[in-house]
């Protein structure tokens, strides 16, 4: 029961790494540089902490967001300051996880177009967001028929974003220090507790995993690489341990290898790949003796 337990924690806590490990070289690779990719996770990471937010979902969100602002007149300070800000708007709103990813997805989805569009705005922003209509409105200095005329036009630009999450943070940071003490709060801070423990396990566990993974591919691919040659080995042993001298001591070995079900030492292999192997040349290998050994008794 533990070790199952155990097995499924373990597996789990290196996927968790994995995930973490890919977002953070995402966020590595698009904030310019070494320093700024260190600062940008450290930041991200301390925010989502304090903020009690889902701290792989805040990280998963910003290197969406980061890519879309690559190359734009947002990259850089910019757009980490309107994912700091978004942080703050989306403690104050009490998100979940689910509406944070699908809010940043909408931000990320309007910075890499130039210009807003109302169908993220009004389609996906706002349903993740309530109010940031209104609230994008004010933050240029419209009224709301104003800011929808404009946004027809196609006069509103992603740049802008800088001032509606200025806005948003401006109207929504008073608000915080209430949505800390709150359900979505205490699962968000379990949920990075129990982040924290796997991703620092499955660190340990990742090398070992590598490790196996890579011996296998090995093995695999010297096999792959001479398998005409085993074949050939192997259909020469079949011709010569089935003849009627061998049959009696093959069949013993049989036997023995059947009491001691050594099938069970094929699943110290994590992908199943020889586990998949052996099964399948063990039953080969079973039906061509049975075959040998039908053949020799008729003959006899």
């Amino acid at each position: 029961m533990f070790g199952e337990a155990f097995k499924g924690f373990a597996s789990q806590s290196i996927e968790v790494a994995q995930n973490l490990e890919t977002i953070k070289a995402v966020i590595s690779a698009v904030s310019g540089s070494s320093v700024d990719a260190a600062n940008n996770i450290k930041i991200l990471s301390n925010q989502s902490k304090e903020l009690q937010l889902n701290r792989q979902a805040t990280l998963q969100g910003a290197s969406t967001f980061l890519s879309a602002t690559q190359e734009t007149n947002l990259e850089g300070n910019s757009s980490r300051e309107i994912l700091t800000n978004f942080n703050v708007i989306a403690k104050s709103r009490n998100l979940s996880k689910e509406a944070q990813e699908r809010a940043l997805t909408a931000l990320a989805q309007m910075a890499s177009k130039g210009t807003i569009q109302s169908e993220e705005l009004k389609g996906q922003l706002a349903e993740a967001l309530p109010g940031s209509y209104q609230t994008f409105a004010r933050s240029l200095g419209m009224s709301s028929k104003q800011f929808s005329r404009e946004l027809k036009a196609g006069n509103i630009q992603s740049s802008d974003l800088i001032k509606f999450s200025q806005q948003a943070y401006a109207e929504n940071i008073t608000s915080v220090p209430l949505s800390l003490d709150t359900y979505t709060s205490s699962i968000n801070k379990l949920d990075n507790a129990v982040i924290d423990l796997q991703e620092s396990f499955g660190n340990i566990l990742m090398p070992f995993n590598q490790f196996v993974n890579n011996i296998s591919a090995t093995g695999l691919t010297l096999v792959t690489d001479n398998i005409n040659s085993i074949i050939k080995a192997i259909q020469f042993l079949a011709v010569v341990l089935t003849q009627p001298i061998w049959l009696p001591i093959i069949q013993g070995i049989i036997n023995f290898i059947t009491t001691l079900n050594l099938s069970k030492v094929a699943t110290i292999n994590f992908s199943g790949t020889i586990k998949f192997l052996a099964t399948t040349l063990t039953n080969l290998a079973v039906k061509f003796l049975i075959f040998r050994s039908e053949e020799h008794t008729s003959e006899l």
